[in-house]
């Protein structure tokens, strides 16, 4: 029986460091989405001196 599964990995890249946050999500889209967007409302003014904030779906 094959059950399918869906990952979701929020990421968040600073310009200088690397990644600073990492969060991995299965089979829980909603969680990623909400996740993503609040890193982005963390991250605002960091966002403009180059940080990234990603969310990729596998």
């Amino acid at each position: 029986m094959n059950i399918p599964i869906s990952v979701q990995v929020v990421t968040v890249v600073s310009s200088e460091t690397g990644v600073n946050y990492q969060q991995v999500y299965v089979n829980n889209e909603d969680a990623a989405q909400a996740d993503f967007d609040r890193q982005k409302v963390i991250h605002k003014d960091l966002l403009l001196e180059g940080w990234s904030v990603s969310l990729r779906r596998y």
